[in-house]
């Protein structure tokens, strides 16, 4: 074989090769900085999170969700839990980091509080899966 073609199939080769590594870590970067992200954010809505797991297991969940800023409170929690949970069934956060910080718990703790409060209190969550879907299909595997 000629030596330049041999030089040109070197070259391809290895640039091929270099911009798969090259977009293999560019990959885990961005999904480590959304992981990242994801967690200041569990972080900062963090007592959000416990007083809506309050809400849910009130005896008359009825009346406290007839409250609207505690309806409102269990909205705003339940849309960032499903966005996580969206994040999570793509795979464009690192599971394992977020199972570390129990956010993957959290997760499954208020699907599960969720569908226990749906019995108890229809009209306010009648619709939940509705609105995240992503939630009700949630498996902690």
């Amino acid at each position: 074989m000629e030596w330049w073609v041999q030089a040109l199939i070197s070259l391809v080769t290895g640039g091929v090769a270099g911009a798969a590594v090259n977009a293999w870590v560019t990959t885990r970067k961005q999904r480590l900085e959304v992981t990242l992200s994801v967690i200041r954010d569990f972080f900062s809505i963090y007592d959000d999170v416990g007083k809506v797991k309050g809400i849910l297991a009130e005896t008359d969940v009825n009346k406290a969700l007839g409250d609207t800023a505690n309806l409102v409170r269990v909205r705003r929690t339940g849309d960032w839990f499903h966005y996580v949970a969206s994040l999570l069934s793509t795979k464009v956060v690192d599971r394992d980091l977020l199972e570390k910080v129990a956010i993957v718990t959290e997760l499954d703790r208020f699907r599960e509080a969720v569908s226990t409060a749906k019995t108890r209190s229809p009209q306010h969550l009648e619709d939940a899966w509705h609105w995240w879907p992503n939630i009700e299909n949630f498996k902690r595997s």
